[in-house]
């Protein structure tokens, strides 16, 4: 009895030995991980600016602030993220707040009412694993009668040295014009129900992307004026797939409306695209420089030298008894411009070429353009030199 008393007794003081020991190396590990996943998301993302900083980095916890931050047209956003760690065998828990500033708007006071958003979970060997708390959105802007409402939702982030992905659901998202604190009646509604956000990418041996997949879906949206609907859309989606091989990526996006009501007109919208020949590196580089006109300019001219098509594999547009429009084509940039020189996007507005073919169409544009068009469908819609020409022919609209 007195032997297995001994050696229990050793085998406690081996585990609480190698406890301590594990709980020591952890603090410096989950750190090292922790700021090795941070920069592995600049990497993925270099048009926003990430620094981690420890400030407290003792034996059972670890403390440190993450600075996000990136220019949106003329105004800064920076966010604050506070990232405590307490320290396990080779795992630490992770909890902290995050506070944002978008130019001079305060985020946490303007948006949700002066509370923060909140964090827990958790970081290891495999990486890091979060999820962000947000609160109830409450915005009023008194000055054009508008109230926003987000219901409370939480966002989970995966960051991992062979991959990376996010989720979140919203309930609901709530818009009304003319907000009753303003002394107008709230006529106008904008709702989305069950909002819902994935997102999943692989990274490769290089620490850049290999593959990605993206979707968002809305189960219901409706527009209201008066109390009485006016617009409707149920099952909308929008899926994205890219990958990368080498220097090229190709992907594609397809967006899709189950079912929707508009003024009593009902149907079925559907669009797929695809795209080819996009040079990563070209867009990476316009990506970290997206203020120098150079970089932009270097990625068109590369769009424009490799003839990266966008390509319109179907539009559908179902109107009930008023038809369809049905239509597919590819248009890549226009050959005749140089793009070496600058792009002006408010002068060069005509910078695409290629064509569609446009297999039927609703009565409310056959009948108008039927005038003007010769020749039955399918119609051949070209866009040549920044000219459009149907069927071979100039197409004059009326002005």
């Amino acid at each position: 009895m007195a032997r297995s008393i001994k050696w229990l007794v050793g085998l406690a003081v081996i585990v609480g030995i190698t406890y301590v020991a594990l709980v020591a190396i952890t603090g410096s590990k989950m750190r090292d991980i922790a700021s090795q996943q941070l920069e592995a998301y600049q990497q993925q993302n270099p048009e926003v600016d990430v620094d981690l900083t420890w400030h407290d980095t003792s034996f059972w916890r670890s403390e440190g602030v993450v600075s996000f931050s990136m220019d949106i047209e003329d105004e800064q956003v920076a966010f604050t993220h506070t990232m405590n760690l307490r320290h396990g065998a080779l795992r630490a828990s992770v909890t902290g707040e995050i506070t944002g500033i978008v130019g001079e708007f305060d985020v946490n006071q303007r948006l949700f009412e002066g509370q923060a958003i909140t964090l827990d979970g958790r970081v290891g060997l495999g990486g890091l694993s979060l999820t962000y708390h947000v609160p109830e959105v409450n915005f009023d802007d008194q000055n054009i009668g508008l109230q926003y409402r987000v219901a409370a939702f939480d966002v989970d982030v995966v960051l991992r040295d062979s991959d990376q992905h996010s989720q979140l659901t919203i309930d609901w998202i709530e818009m009304l014009l003319g907000a009753p604190d303003t002394g107008v009646d709230a006529n106008q509604k904008l709702r989305f129900e069950n909002v819902q956000m994935r997102s999943h990418t692989d990274v490769g041996d290089d620490g850049l992307f290999d593959a990605s997949t993206a979707r968002f879906s809305i189960d219901h949206i409706y527009y209201t004026d008066a109390a009485e609907p006016v617009v409707s859309m149920r099952d909308f989606s929008s899926d994205i797939d890219m990958q990368r091989n080498g220097d090229y990526v190709a992907g594609t996006a397809n967006l899709m409306v189950n079912e929707y009501d508009a003024y009593g007109v009902t149907g079925v919208f559907e669009l797929e695209t695809s795209t080819s020949e996009l040079s990563f590196s070209a867009f990476r580089t316009w990506q970290e420089n997206s203020k120098d006109p150079d970089a932009i300019n270097d990625f068109l001219v590369n769009l424009q030298q490799q003839q990266s098509a966008l390509n319109i594999d179907n539009l559908r547009l179902t109107m009930g008894q008023m038809g369809n429009l049905v239509a597919n084509g590819s248009f890549t940039l226009r050959e005749d411009l140089d793009f070496s020189t600058g792009f002006d996007p408010e002068a060069d507005d005509n910078i695409f070429q290629g064509n569609l073919i446009v297999e039927d169409l609703p009565v409310l544009l056959l009948m108008p353009l039927s005038g003007l068009v010769s020749g039955e469908l399918p119609w051949v819609v070209e866009l040549r030199e920044g000219n459009m020409l149907v069927n071979g022919e100039p197409l004059d609209l009326p002005q």
